[in-house]
């Protein structure tokens, strides 16, 4: 039951930090196109 513990728990913080690094790419493109379809309006 242990290893399961830390097992699920190792998972869960890679799993969060792969979220946020995409997010974290992601974010500035999309910045970018909403700042373009901004100015054609």
């Amino acid at each position: 039951m242990e290893q399961f513990v830390v097992v699920m728990g190792v998972w869960s913080m890679c799993a969060v930090c792969a979220v946020l690094f995409i997010r974290g790419a992601a974010a500035p493109a999309e910045r970018r196109v909403r700042l373009v379809e901004g100015t054609h309006r």
